[in-house]
């Protein structure tokens, strides 16, 4: 004849979160007054599907992060999170909330871990678009600026041979 036992069974929970950010502080030349730099700066980071936010500011996603450019235009920000949820089974509620705590310990671990890599991996696709974006800022406002010194009698942009871009304008004053 057989027996049935009832052997009790704990389970337990939680959600771990873990977030990160970088931050790199943007320099601007003095070619304009400062607000309408910022401005270019931001029309052309739009050109490049970045999103104007509810706040003032634009920002991207980019991989599994968000790229976010201050609405003074002097940072940029670049934000990653990682939400997940951990479950364990016991058969006491001493040993569920041990291994609880371990799941959880290893969980955040690996959630850190992911969130920097992921951060690391798309800073430089950030710097990259940020570059290019206040490359043609700084051409628009340098040919902007020799109108206002006098009839530009031309304007010459080439590529040197290492990539680097040289604009050339001659202005009669």
């Amino acid at each position: 004849m057989s027996r049935a036992y009832r052997v009790p069974a704990y389970e337990a929970s939680a959600t771990i979160e873990a977030e990160d950010h970088l931050s790199m502080q943007l320099e601007m030349l003095d070619i304009l007054p400062p607000g309408e730099m910022v401005r270019m700066l931001r029309e052309e980071l739009k050109q490049e599907g970045w999103k104007e936010t509810s706040d003032g500011e634009v920002e991207a996603v980019v991989g599994d992060a968000r790229a976010r450019l201050s609405a003074d235009g002097d940072r940029v920000t670049v934000e990653r999170s990682e939400k997940n949820r951990v479950n364990v089974r016991g058969y006491n509620k001493d040993d569920v909330n041990k291994r609880l705590e371990q799941a959880t310990t290893r969980a955040e671990d690996t959630a850190k871990k992911n969130v920097v890599r992921d951060l690391l991996r798309v800073e430089p696709e950030v710097r990259e678009s940020i570059q290019r974006a206040l490359q043609r800022v700084y051409v628009e406002a340098l040919k902007q600026k020799a109108k206002s010194m006098g009839d530009v009698e031309s304007v010459r942009e080439q590529r040197g041979e290492s990539g680097e871009l040289e604009l050339t304008i001659k202005v009669k004053v």
